[in-house]
């Protein structure tokens, strides 16, 4: 056989086609990594054996038996066509498919070859998977044709394997020793711009970054093409097109010999998308989605800098902590979304008010921080703190509304304040509610005396405790559905606390608390028996397939008895644990702790789906995205209030949308308001959707009399 043929056999193991060989004994003597991955079985399981014994635990149709016995015994060439014979295999596409038994619609060819120096007929399998695009058939049949005269004639069956070399979606490019293009696919002049008589001969080092700028005149390019075929591992670089423009690519370079000359086989891949993806999301680790102003995460390094010149250099620095003093009334009043426009102008007006060596920041919510280093002390804070509350005071109109939004800051110094970043931003946070609570719209110098915050926090835990006895504790629901159906495919249960005295508080007010007292274990039982107890209500009236989302704080999480929990309420009443969903943060996977790897890979096990809470708003790395069996990304209301009018919103949650179905998982969008940022979403390819514009989060009659009286057509005409 030719070198091409070695070169262009060794693409075929990479390739798109299933390929079985059955030798004249009727067994497997080759199995490629197409089949490894759609049968589930290694090639070292399947060669040597027949095929009856490899399937031996599956159904494999009795035709595929019968047309490689007579390719054998008699030469005959058979197709097992789609529309007659649709899963001869038992492959399946997706691990969902082979729960569910549904096998991958395939044409199988199977066709006898001659091997002249062994004097035997062998018998070649392929398999093509019809699944994706009917407009295939057209060439598999001529395919068909080609691979009955390879049979015949080796330069048939060169032809046909080159059909399969050029089928690949990857760039394929063979090269001699010394980096000289020998041989190439379709795709490669697609994606460079050449034209076959152009990219031929050309050098490797004209098409390729490469590491130190090997000169191909020299024998780097040899040991580059060594070293590299030899480490078995793909490498990101750069491919220089014909207009010397670059484009990412992921490269591997495999190593052949043909007629004792070496030979080496690249192959391309272009991941524009992906590096875009990843670095839209480490712009979202550092910076704050809605304001632009700097994140926790970035906040904190700065200050940690911050404090490095401070000790150097024996100056002090100051934290102002900021919270918005009637920001919750404006948000329940008139909406997120001019809400979200508020915080944007107060971003603004804060950024204008300090120098621009200053860091302002928002943490999340209404809460903004300002590093300000070389202040001569609390005095020069203080007076900081004064100006910024006075450039607040002049109104900010939003949409024709003229709203007045005082603050309360807490002021700590360095040094005396604390000595690293969390200690100085919490001493700050404390003196911003002793502020709140002497009136608000003031700022106030933290002092080692101020206690008062601990005692409220004490009272509140006292409450929370009695809240519990009292039942003063409810779960609310809020719809998610479909976006390419309409379907009410679930709920989120949201704990509310109607309090008998301050009325409805907010959690973002008391779970925090019950975190840090430990109360969060008996109320999170509480969460998951009610949330429990209202899916099998759904199932036994409603909808079978009904699924509950719980969120899931990361005391609950740690508990040792966490897993058991929610078993038993599954079980206790005869819900499948795949109606469960649980949202985990962000920040409690970025721990990576052995715990909770192997808490969440359990939970996957048993059942349950997880997903990630307000995914991308400060804490985001690809890294434990790949580390946790995930299955679903929730992108955060901030990310989607700008839709689909902000291009730097668009490119956000195309970002997550896109990372996240690369990795296989489902994508929900919450705080969808507007019917535009529905379609917007849906026509992304988003699978959930949830928000104010399909239904406010509601009690669970309200939500039992809201899902009876759903029509998905008014939320899509």
């Amino acid at each position: 056989m030719s070198k091409v043929s070695h070169m262009v056999e060794d693409a075929l193991f990479q390739s798109e086609v299933g390929t079985i060989v059955v030798d004249s004994e009727s067994k497997v003597s080759s199995w490629n990594q197409w089949v490894e991955r759609y049968s589930g079985i290694e090639a070292n399981q399947a060669v040597g054996k027949l095929l009856s014994d490899v399937f031996v635990e599956t159904s494999l149709s009795s035709r595929v038996i019968r047309a490689v016995d007579k390719c054998i015994t008699m030469g005959h060439a058979t197709v097992l066509s789609q529309k007659l014979h649709k899963h001869p295999f038992p492959f399946y596409r997706t691990e969902e498919d082979s729960r569910q038994e549904q096998r991958m619609l395939q044409m199988v060819f199977i066709k006898p070859l001659d091997m002249a120096e062994q004097g035997n007929h062998h018998c070649l399998v392929q398999i093509f998977d019809m699944t994706e695009s009917v407009k295939r058939e057209v060439a598999l049949r001529q395919l068909a044709s080609e691979a009955n005269q390879a049979a015949k004639e080796i330069k048939e069956k060169e032809l046909y394997l080159n059909g399969i070399f050029e089928g690949t979606s990857d760039c394929i490019m063979a090269v001699d020793d010394t980096g000289v293009v020998e041989r190439f696919n379709e795709n490669c002049c697609h994606m460079y711009g050449y034209n076959p008589e152009q990219l031929s001969g050309m050098q490797l080092a004209e098409l390729i970054v490469l590491p130190l700028k090997q000169n191909p005149k020299t024998p780097d390019m040899t040991d580059f093409l060594e070293e590299q075929a030899n480490s078995s591992a793909s490498m990101e670089t750069q491919a220089i097109l014909i207009d010397r423009s670059e484009t990412d690519i992921e490269l591997t370079i495999s190593k052949l010999s043909v007629n004792d000359a070496k030979r080496y086989v690249t192959v391309f891949r272009d991941i524009t998308v992906r590096k875009r993806s990843e670095k839209l999301l480490e712009q979202m680790a550092k910076y704050d989605s809605l304001t632009g102003l700097a994140n926790r995460t970035l906040l904190h390094d700065r200050i940690a800098h911050a404090l490095t010149r401070a000790v150097r250099n024996k100056t002090k620095l100051a934290i102002l902590f900021l919270d918005l003093d009637r920001f919750k009334l404006v948000n329940d009043s008139l909406g997120h979304s001019l809400g979200d426009e508020l915080l944007k102008l107060v971003a603004s007006r804060m950024t204008k008010t300090f120098r621009s060596s200053d860091t302002v920041a928002r943490l999340g919510g209404d809460e903004f921080v300002v590093l300000v280093e070389g202040v001569s002390g609390e005095v020069s804070a203080q007076i900081l703190g004064e100006k910024l509350l006075l450039s607040l005071k002049e109104p900010f109109i939003v949409k024709n509304h003229s709203l007045y939004s005082g603050a309360s800051i807490g002021i700590a110094v360095y040094p005396g304040a604390g000595n690293t970043p969390e200690e100085l931003v919490r001493n700050a946070d404390v003196a911003m509610y002793r502020a709140k609570a002497e009136g608000k719209n003031q700022c106030m110098v933290y002092v080692d005396e101020m206690n008062a915050q601990a005692r409220y926090l004490l009272e509140l835990d006292s409450e929370i405790h009695q809240a519990i006895t009292e039942q003063e504790f409810v779960l609310y629901f809020q719809p998610l559905i479909d976006l390419k159906t309409g379907r009410v495919t679930g709920a989120e249960a949201l704990i509310r606390w109607v309090h008998p005295h301050r009325g409805m508080v907010s959690p973002a007010d008391f779970i925090p608390v019950a975190e840090d007292s430990g109360v969060i274990w008996e109320m999170g039982k509480w969460i998951i028996d009610s949330a429990v107890r209202f899916v099998k209500k759904v199932h036994e009236n409603y909808d079978s397939h009904f699924k509950v989302a719980i969120n899931v704080s990361p005391q609950q999480f740690k508990n040792p008895d966490f897993l058991n929990l929610i078993t038993r309420s599954a079980s206790l009443y005869d819900v499948s644990p795949e109606a469960i969903e649980l949202e985990l943060t962000e920040g409690l996977l970025m721990e990576q702790t052995e715990h909770s790897i192997e808490s969440i890979s359990e939970i996957s096990k048993r059942g349950f789906s997880v997903s990630i809470d307000d995914f991308g708003t400060g804490y985001s790395s690809l890294a434990y995205l790949r580390k946790f069996p995930l299955d679903i990304l929730k992108i955060d209301q901030s990310f989607v209030a700008d839709l689909p009018s902000s291009p730097d919103a668009i490119s956000l949650c195309n970002a997550i949308i896109n990372l996240a179905h690369s990795l296989k998982l489902s994508v929900i969008a919450e705080g969808v308001e507007t019917k535009e940022q529905l379609l917007f979403l849906q026509d992304q390819g988003c699978e959930v959707a949830q928000g104010y514009f399909i239904s406010r989060p509601l009690p669970e009659q309200e939500f039992i009399l809201w899902l009876a009286d759903y029509n998905a057509a008014q939320l899509f005409e």
